[in-house]
């Protein structure tokens, strides 16, 4: 993932460079299906071919749209996704988990692990990407998960997007979710 522009992205990073942002590691105490955005940009080439696409990820819809009014140029193509995350939070910090392909991942899920950074070391597979954030920034979505692909009128003109059902399944994020609900039940009591 490249570093969002905007100020109010700027406030989440790689899981790896986590050090390096003074994270502070803490209890776990919940976990949900949360909802990141996908913005994916091809170009129209001059051959006419089309390039390879370039993605960046945000928080909310309307900062994603509004990064891509700022970023378009002619013959940009934009698509914007909801991805079904998971999201696991303490009461300060939440990581968010992402999968950046239409297969659901193999990940197994930890049962015995209480903080935020041993999730964040166990759950880390090649098809899952790993956030920080703020536990305020991120929330349990709300459905259903939309796919827009922007259409433009030419000129300086803002872009219409055009709302499609998302493919994108989150049968991975509930099986884990359950899991992890019921591995943080566990430690939970056990420290009662």
């Amino acid at each position: 993932m490249s570093r969002n522009a905007s100020a109010s992205e700027s406030c989440w990073f790689g899981f790896a460079a986590r050090h390096g942002h003074n994270f502070h590691d803490e209890p776990a105490t919940s976990c949900f299906l949360a909802k990141t955005v996908q913005v994916e940009e091809r170009r129209n080439a001059y051959s006419g071919r089309r390039s390879f696409p370039r993605r960046r990820y945000f928080l909310s819809l309307r900062d994603a749209k509004q990064w891509v009014e700022q970023s378009r140029t002619k013959g940009s193509q934009w698509s914007i996704e909801e991805l079904p995350s998971l999201a696991i939070s303490g009461a300060k910090t939440s990581l968010i988990f992402t999968v950046d392909a239409e297969v659901a991942p193999s990940s197994r899920t930890p049962s015995r692990i209480s903080s935020l950074e041993e999730f964040g070391e166990a759950i880390g597979e090649d098809s899952i990407s790993c956030y920080v954030c703020p536990r305020h920034r991120i929330s349990p979505a709300v459905l259903p998960f939309i796919r827009y692909d922007s259409w433009s009128s030419g000129g300086d003109h803002p872009l219409y997007w055009t709302p499609l059902a998302s493919r994108r399944t989150f049968d991975w994020v509930l099986r884990m979710s359950s899991n992890i609900n019921k591995a943080i039940q566990r430690e939970a009591l056990r420290h009662q």
